[in-house]
C-alpha cells in the first residue's frame, strides 16, 4: 500500500478521482466555455485557450510531491486552463476578465519570483472557483471546486514548453558550458517580447494616424462621393488601405487586418501604390455599377438587396475587377492557381477501401 505525503491511501485516492472524471470534465468544458466567451466579448486576439483535466499518472506524482488535507478538493490543478496571449499588454485585460468571470482565491505571479538575470518559467497563475451565482444540477456539481489559470504571452510559452524538455530547474542546474548560452537567450526572449509589444502599439498608432490621413471622402445625401483633401502623397500599406475602405464603405463590416494587408500586396502586384489610384479606381467602379446598362453583383450588394453582404475588402475587390483589366486578371490567375492546389491535394489523398 502507498501512501501521499498527508498519509492517504493513494491507490484509493486514484480511484476516487477516475470515478470523480466526469465531474471534472464538466468543469473543464464549463471553464473553457467561459473563459473564451469572455475573452471574444471583450475583442481580445489570443494565440489560444485551452483545458485539459489532469492524467492519472500526474495526478499520482502529485500526491507524493505535495501535502493535501484532501486531495480532490485542495489540489488546485486538478482541472487546468491556459490562456496564450500575444502580447504583455493582454495580460492585464485577461486579469480582468478573469476576476469578472471568476471568484480568484489565490493569485501567483512567477515571475516575480524569478531573479532579473533568469529568465526561466514565467506565468501568472490563478486559483479560482465558479461565481456562486451560478444555480443549478449543472452547477452545484462543481461551482465549489477549485481549478487553475495559467495566462502568459506566446514567448513565455515557448521558453516554458523548451524549458520543462530540457529539465533545467534553476541556475544551479544549467552546466557551466550552456549558462552562456542560455544567458543570451533569456536576453533575447526579453527583448523579443517588449519589441512585439512595441510593434503592436506603433501599428495602432499608425493605424490612428491613416484613419485621420484618409478622413478625405464621404456619401453626401446623394449617395456621391466627394473629395475632400488630397490623398496624392499617401502611400499603399495597410494602414491607408484599411483606413480607406472604412472610410468608403462605413455600413459594410470591416475585414481582418490580414485581409486588408493581403489586398495592399494585391493592389502593388498591378501598379497601384498610391491611395489616390486606388480611390479614383473605387469610385469610378461605383459609379459604373450604378449606371442604367450595367447589371451585375456589385449594384444589388451596393443597395443591400443582396441576400448575402461583403466585408469591405472583397466590396473594394469586387468593384476594382470592373474598372482594373490588370486586377482583374490577377484574380482570375489566384483563384485558377487555388482551384489547381484543390484539385492536387484530392488528388494525394489515399482511397478509402
Amino acid at each position: 500500500m502507498t501512501a501521499d505525503p498527508a498519509g492517504h491511501d493513494a491507490e484509493q485516492l486514484i480511484q476516487a478521482f477516475t470515478a470523480d472524471r466526469p465531474t471534472f470534465e464538466t468543469l473543464r468544458e464549463e471553464v473553457e466555455y467561459m473563459l473564451t466567451t469572455a475573452v471574444g466579448e471583450a475583442g481580445l486576439k489570443t494565440d489560444r485557450i485551452e483545458s485539459r483535466v489532469k492524467a492519472p499518472n500526474s495526478f499520482r506524482d502529485k500526491l507524493r510531491r505535495k501535502d493535501y488535507t484532501d486531495p480532490l478538493t485542495d489540489m488546485p490543478d486538478i482541472v487546468g486552463a491556459r490562456v496564450v496571449c500575444l502580447f504583455p499588454s493582454d495580460l492585464g485585460i485577461v486579469d480582468s476578465i478573469i476576476r469578472d468571470t471568476f471568484d480568484v482565491l489565490q493569485c501567483d505571479d512567477k515571475a516575480k519570483e524569478s531573479p532579473p538575470e533568469m529568465w526561466r518559467y514565467v506565468s501568472v497563475h490563478y486559483d479560482c472557483v465558479i461565481k456562486g451565482e451560478h444555480r443549478g444540477p449543472r452547477y452545484d456539481r462543481i461551482k465549489n471546486r477549485v481549478f487553475e489559470i495559467q495566462v502568459r504571452t506566446i514567448l513565455q510559452h515557448a521558453w516554458s514548453t523548451v524549458e520543462h524538455y530540457l529539465a533545467y530547474k534553476g541556475a544551479n542546474s544549467i552546466p557551466s558550458e550552456l549558462r552562456r548560452d542560455f544567458s543570451a537567450l533569456v536576453g533575447l526572449f526579453h527583448v523579443a517580447d517588449k519589441s512585439f509589444q512595441q510593434i503592436y502599439n506603433t501599428s495602432i498608432e499608425l493605424d490612428e494616424q491613416a484613419r485621420r490621413n484618409v478622413h478625405v471622402l464621404k456619401l453626401d445625401s446623394g449617395d456621391t462621393f466627394e473629395p475632400r483633401a488630397t490623398t496624392d502623397w499617401l502611400p499603399i500599406d495597410r494602414s491607408t488601405v484599411k483606413a480607406l475602405c472604412r472610410e468608403l464603405y462605413p455600413d459594410w463590416e470591416p475585414s481582418p487586418d490580414s485581409a486588408y494587408s493581403e489586398f495592399a500586396e494585391e493592389l502593388a502586384g498591378v501598379g497601384i501604390n498610391r491611395i489616390s489610384q486606388l480611390e479614383t479606381q473605387l469610385r469610378k467602379g461605383r459609379t459604373e455599377a450604378e449606371s442604367e446598362g450595367q447589371q451585375n453583383s456589385l449594384r444589388t450588394f451596393l443597395d443591400g438587396t443582396g441576400e448575402s453582404r461583403y466585408r469591405d475588402v472583397e466590396l473594394a475587390r469586387k468593384t476594382l475587377m470592373l474598372t482594373v483589366p490588370r486586377f482583374r486578371d490577377q484574380a482570375k490567375r489566384r483563384m485558377e492557381q487555388n482551384q489547381s492546389s484543390k484539385k492536387f491535394k484530392r488528388l494525394g489523398r489515399p482511397r478509402r477501401t
